[in-house]
């Protein structure tokens, strides 16, 4: 595995970055990142994300067969690679249940993404999905139809996953929507959050189109 340690050291940081930030609890969440054209490396099923050492993590086909690594993988490891299919210029794929971004998720409210200037920029919209029972394949063809143009989707009743071309971006994106969905829950205790003008939201998604098409090259 040390041919893999760089990113399974990054796996683990992020790890680390999630407990530590409440982002998830127990054995919640998973991570995975793409290694080479028909591999992941992807977090096992049943350990806490913060305390993961490189002798945890697992390397997969695009099958979820694990060829290195011993344990079972994450159970949502089919939304992780039904991602990989759709969109094969992501690089990284973080899921977590965030306690803001989940509340709207449980409440059934959609996160605005064009109030806040630097979520119009580096993310953009945040679908609500349907409901899909978590680890089971609902949750892959749930998620299906909303990858084609999105960066981040929050799971009905679930939590939130982010999208990166590289794993540092994926967690920059869950963080900074929870660090936004916390922003709109107190904006919405003072009024209603007002959105970004139109002539600037425009500015701002030609920005963040032009960073994800270097980005894809």
């Amino acid at each position: 595995m040390t041919t893999f340690l760089y990113e399974f050291q990054d796996m683990i940081r992020v790890g680390q970055l999630l407990t530590e930030r409440n982002q998830v609890a127990g054995t919640d969440g998973n991570i995975s990142v793409r290694s080479g054209p028909d591999q992941i490396l992807m977090t096992p099923t049943g350990r806490e994300l913060g305390d993961l050492d490189e002798t945890d993590l697992l390397r997969l086909d695009l099958e979820g067969n694990v060829i290195e690594g011993h344990g079972r993988p994450s159970s949502e490891t089919a939304m992780h690679l039904r991602i990989y299919a759709r969109r094969p210029e992501i690089r990284a794929v973080v899921h977590a249940h965030p306690i803001f971004a989940t509340a709207f998720a449980s409440a059934g409210k959609e996160l605005a993404w064009d109030v806040l200037p630097e979520t119009a920029l580096f993310v953009g919209p945040i679908p609500l999905t349907d409901y899909a029972a978590p680890g089971t394949d609902e949750v892959p063809q749930v998620v299906d139809r909303y990858l084609a143009n999105n960066n981040a989707l929050l799971l009905r009743n679930h939590g939130l996953v982010a999208l990166g071309h590289s794993l540092k971006e994926a967690y920059r994106r869950l963080d900074m929507i929870e660090h936004t969905a916390q922003i709109l829950f107190y904006s919405h205790q003072l009024g209603d959050p007002q959105k970004i003008p139109k002539y600037d939201l425009e500015r701002l998604i030609r920005l963040r189109k032009e960073m994800e098409n270097q980005n894809s090259d």
